[in-house]
């Protein structure tokens, strides 16, 4: 017996019964009518591994699953540096002293130009942090056009307390979707030829 979250929506629910078993075929067909069936995969994929004999998640108990919790909960409580089967992970230098850790490319001028605006539209009343104000001011490439609009938006920004909507002017906010429907610079040069055995370029 299978017991399903009265939080689940008709799509997963429809996913879930989108296949019929056809005796003719022995096999699963999927019905008619556009039903898409990823839900019944990923089910039978999730299925399929908590019966995994190192798992047999399907054996366990509410105790067993108390204790799963507990030592999640206090792994999450560790120190960052400690991996997760428990040893320590110590900080790498290299003969100069410079430190090995993984190097973080800044933002592209796009992108920032993206987020400003994606902020812009979908939360309004929020405040811009510091620390997003700095990435976007930090960003990187992009034609003289971004550069202008994400240097005026970034401008506007500063004023530290107010809201994004009371900060940005309307006009620069719709020259920012204009910049962003232009071209990218990245994929304008490549045309790929469909109907070909290999994919070629233009």
């Amino acid at each position: 017996m299978i017991h399903l979250s009265e939080d689940l929506d008709d799509f997963y629910l429809d996913g879930l019964v989108s296949e019929t078993f056809n005796p003719r075929k022995n096999r699963f067909e999927k019905n008619r009518g556009g039903i898409r069936n990823e839900p019944l995969d990923t089910f039978v994929y999730a299925y399929a591994a908590a019966h995994h004999h190192e798992l047999r998640l399907h054996r366990a108990s509410v105790a067993d699953w108390t204790a799963r919790e507990t030592r999640l909960l206090d792994m999450a409580r560790q120190d960052p540096a400690v991996v997760s089967r428990g040893t320590f992970r110590p900080p790498e230098f290299d003969e100069a002293g410079v430190s090995r850790e993984t190097f973080v490319p800044s933002m592209s001028t796009r992108t920032a130009i993206d987020e400003i605006i994606c902020k812009f539209d979908r939360e309004p009343s929020a405040e811009v942090r510091a620390s997003e104000l700095d990435t976007w001011k930090d960003a990187v490439g992009g034609t003289d056009d971004e550069i202008a609009v994400l240097g005026a938006l970034t401008d506007q920004l500063a004023e530290p307390g107010s809201p994004i909507v009371a900060l940005l002017d309307a006009a620069l906010v719709q020259r920012a979707r204009d910049v962003l429907r232009g071209p990218s610079p990245i994929h304008a040069a490549r045309r790929i030829v469909r109907g070909t055995r290999h994919s070629g370029v233009r």
